[in-house]
C-alpha cells in the first residue's frame, strides 16, 4: 500500500465533521484505486463458462468445464492491499449519505464535501447565463433517397 506524505494535499475536507486518521488515509489511495476482492467469485467464473460453453460443440464444452473446475479448485485469494481499519473507513464513508466525494478539478486530490454545499454549487452554476439550455432549432427534412 502506497504511503501518503501530506495528507492535506491530497485530501480536501470540506465537510462539517472531522475525517479520521484511517477515512483520509483510505482517501488519499485516490478514487481510482481498486480493492482486492476477499474471495474468488466461482458462481460468477461458473456461469460465464457455462453461457461459454453454449456455443461450443460437447466435447469442446467438456475439457473448458474440466479446465475451469481445474483452475477453481487450484486458485487461492490474492492478498489484501487495505488493512481492517482502511476497510471499515471505506464502508463507514459509503454510508455516509450526507457527503460526496468526487476528484478535484486540478491536481490529484481527492475533495469531500457535504451534500447540501454540492447541490447548491452545482446550482449556482447552472444558474449561470453561460450554461443555459440550448434553444432548439426547427430542421428541414430531406426526402428519403431510395437506390
Amino acid at each position: 500500500m502506497k504511503v501518503v506524505k501530506n495528507l492535506m494535499k491530497v485530501v480536501k475536507n470540506l465537510i462539517s465533521r472531522h475525517l479520521s486518521a484511517s477515512e483520509q488515509e483510505a482517501l488519499a489511495l485516490g478514487l481510482k484505486f481498486a480493492t482486492t476482492p476477499r474471495k474468488i467469485p466461482h458462481d460468477k467464473i461458473t456461469d460465464a463458462t457455462e453461457s461459454t460453453c453454449k456455443q461450443l460443440s460437447n466435447s469442446e464444452a467438456d475439457q473448458l468445464r474440466k479446465e475451469v473446475s481445474i483452475a477453481l479448485y487450484r486458485a487461492k485469494p490474492p492478498d489484501q492491499n487495505l488493512n481492517k481499519q482502511h476497510r471499515q473507513a471505506i464502508v463507514e464513508l459509503r454510508k455516509d449519505d450526507n457527503i460526496v466525494i468526487l476528484s478535484a478539478d486540478k491536481g490529484n486530490a481527492t475533495v469531500v464535501m457535504d451534500k447540501s454545499d454540492y447541490k447548491g454549487k452545482m446550482l449556482d452554476m447552472l444558474s449561470d447565463p453561460a450554461y443555459r439550455r440550448p434553444r432548439l432549432q426547427k430542421t428541414h427534412k430531406r426526402p428519403n433517397k431510395e437506390n
